[in-house]
């Protein structure tokens, strides 16, 4: 197993504090800021990518249970402890496989597990990590548990702490952990506030746009062209709010669910109206198959507008010119399919697996230099979670990709 070198409190304190008040600072800057849009894009994204660099490489490791005690989150720290990749633990492997309790039969084990899910909570917990080479290092285990809008258990937030002989550096690594828990707040509230700040200058500029391209007929081409730049960078730069936003909303827990009836063939044929012209800048045939009937079902219509919306999009972006995008939608015994295929570029077989990892960047490119936060997929798969639906993908290499998304009824 690869084993990490030990705790330094100071270094590790003193990262905290940097990193706290480097996103006090970042607020400030932000509001105070006469930044332009791609450069307060570029900022935005920047932020993102070092919070979860800190939190795959922070001194203690993390995890997330599922209700059935699968891990469906481990951040890097704890895997390299385990001595196995994401692969081998996400989605496979049970927190009673590799966490030994100290005084504890297996069935007590799983109690604490039960009864934890109803309290909501756990402090301090002493458990032996099993590696994969069999060697055991002590640990202390803290949980919260999430739940949703109904009260019903989703997972657990787990922070692990490394006790390999040292207990008395507990006490400064739970300090260290409410400054982790601070700068987290700090965080949140820097995306809220850089949302709030941008959203109304965006739209505005949007409007602008909007306008000078239905008033600007005696406008050259250089002028054409600038109006469109500034149409598309105000839809890039909103498009990447309303992704941020979501998943703070979806990390946080507090992503509501609102159920209404909807007429699906609609919604779908809404979006698909409203990608033609990215499209038609790549002479893209956008189809819609759905047969004649009945298409209304009760569900949430922003969660399926970005179910859609993000595997559309995505498959503009990674097709080439001249292609065909097909959307069906079919019922099935399991409920409603949504089927998203395209004539694109196709993933890696060993890519497969970081298809819904946030701020991916996977070997297929944009064909048209469009840009990519690596967040599309990710929020499919929460939204499709959240709706208690699935989803697969067919891909082949410079044939296409297929995208099958089932909701129940």
């Amino acid at each position: 197993m690869t084993h990490q070198q030990p705790f330094d409190k100071a270094v590790s304190a003193a990262h905290l504090q940097f990193l706290q008040l480097d996103f006090e600072a970042k607020l400030v800057f932000l509001r105070e800021s006469n930044l332009d849009m791609p450069t307060q894009n570029l900022y935005l994204e920047s932020t993102l990518t070092e919070m979860a660099d800190f939190y795959h490489n922070a001194p203690c490791g993390y995890h997330a249970l599922d209700e059935n005690g699968l891990v469906v989150r481990m951040n890097n720290t704890e895997l390299n402890w385990l001595g196995l990749t994401r692969t081998q633990v996400i989605g496979k492997k049970y927190f009673w496989e590799f966490a030994v309790p100290t005084g504890m039969t297996l069935e007590q084990h799983r109690t604490v597990f039960e009864n934890f899910k109803k309290t909501g909570s756990v402090s301090e917990l002493r458990f032996d990590l099993k590696a994969q080479d069999d060697s055991l290092r002590p640990v202390l285990i803290s949980a919260k548990a999430i739940y949703d809008e109904r009260g019903h258990y989703k997972m657990s937030r787990s922070t692990v702490f490394d006790v390999s002989g040292h207990f008395e550096r507990v006490r400064e690594m739970r300090r260290l952990n409410e400054q982790l828990y601070t700068l987290n707040q700090d965080k949140d509230r820097f995306i809220g506030m850089a949302s709030h700040d941008l959203q109304n200058p965006l739209a505005a500029i949007s409007m602008c746009g909007e306008l000078l391209e239905k008033t600007g007929a005696g406008f050259n081409d250089l002028q054409q062209k600038l109006v469109k730049n500034i149409r598309r960078s105000a839809a890039r730069m909103s498009s990447l709010i309303a992704d941020i936003l979501n998943i703070n909303r979806i990390e946080r827990g507090t992503y509501q669910l609102e159920i209404t009836e909807i007429d699906l063939k609609t919604v779908v044929w809404d979006i698909i109206s409203r990608h033609e012209v990215f499209a038609t800048a790549k002479r893209i045939l956008l189809s819609l198959d759905a047969p004649k009937g009945n298409w209304k079902i009760k569900t949430d219509r922003s969660a399926i507008a970005q179910i859609v919306e993000n595997l559309l999009s995505n498959a503009i972006k990674f097709s080439y010119f001249d292609k065909k995008i097909g959307v069906k939608l079919t019922k099935t015994l399991e409920g409603i399919q949504i089927r998203v295929q395209d004539e694109g570029q196709g993933f890696q077989p060993n890519e497969m697996n970081l298809l819904y990892q946030r701020f991916q960047r996977l070997s297929a490119l944009p064909t048209a230099g469009e840009p990519s936060t690596g967040l599309g997929l990710s929020i499919v798969k929460e939204m499709v979670d959240l709706l208690k639906g699935t989803i697969e993908c067919e891909s082949e290499l410079q044939i296409g990709t297929t995208f099958m998304v089932t909701l129940p009824m």
